[in-house]
């Protein structure tokens, strides 16, 4: 596909009129550390920690600031730099102002394909697995201690009918500590982008992918534990039959 995605080529499309395209990987649907390791990026924990701009760790609180986007050309030119530099410390400071591994990364030779502008805002874990239980129920819990309402709240989600299998757990409990100055709490910063480059966010989410995950694990249960592989497929298979039937 490298040649296609340089030159083009000439496709006779859907309405019978021939055209040249030119494909490219314009989404990746990932996690976070999937979108680490796509960009090649340092994490979290760096200096510069979002794979997509060069912001400080300092500022991911800010949601309205204008941060410069990275871009395959230039990450290739920071790592080059990085290369070429006469002591691993010097080409240690080069890579960590921009968040960068000293890896060659294989998207920066595919046309149409950064990685950087690919990489997309995933619901699921910025906001369902991120952002809620890790900091904004610690930051209520804050308040409604403030407010001595702790007990009400306790007894108010014990009202709730829980999930089959399931018990309500929802004591307020000393959980995680307190910092808007996070990855996750960034992220929305580049959804306008993505929603005006790649669409809705169900274009790009994880969910679908996630889901299939768990039917694997229903089916892996299933199994003896012995020789699984082969059982999950004659589970999954079986599975789709039926499914096919009551469809039909």
């Amino acid at each position: 596909m490298a040649q296609e995605m340089g030159v083009g080529e000439a496709v006779k499309c859907g309405d019978e009129i021939h055209r040249v395209l030119f494909p490219g990987i314009a989404v990746h649907s990932l996690d976070g550390e999937e979108a680490y390791v796509t960009c090649a990026a340092r994490g979290a924990s760096a200096d510069y920690p979002c794979p997509r701009c060069l912001i400080h760790k300092s500022q991911l609180h800010n949601l309205t600031g204008n941060f410069p986007f990275h871009t395959s050309r230039e990450m290739h030119k920071v790592y080059k730099k990085a290369i070429a530099a006469r002591t691993k410390a010097e080409a240690e400071e080069v890579l960590k102002k921009k968040g960068l591994h000293k890896v060659l990364n294989a998207f920066w030779s595919i046309a149409n394909s950064d990685p950087y502008h690919a990489s997309s805002y995933d619901l699921i874990h910025a906001d369902d697995l991120g952002k809620w239980g890790k900091h904004l129920f610690v930051l209520l819990k804050e308040v409604l201690g403030s407010m001595k309402k702790n007990g009400d709240y306790s007894q108010n989600m014990d009202k709730i009918p829980h999930w089959p299998g399931y018990g309500n757990n929802w004591k307020l409990e000393t959980m995680y500590g307190k910092d808007f100055n996070f990855p996750k709490q960034h992220a929305p910063a580049h959804i306008d982008y993505d929603i005006t480059h790649k669409g809705a966010t169900n274009n790009y989410t994880t969910r679908v992918g996630e889901g299939f995950q768990q039917e694997v694990q229903q089916a892996y249960l299933q199994t003896n534990f012995k020789n699984v592989e082969a059982q999950v497929r004659l589970i999954m298979t079986l599975l789709l039959h039926y499914l096919n039937i009551i469809i039909r």
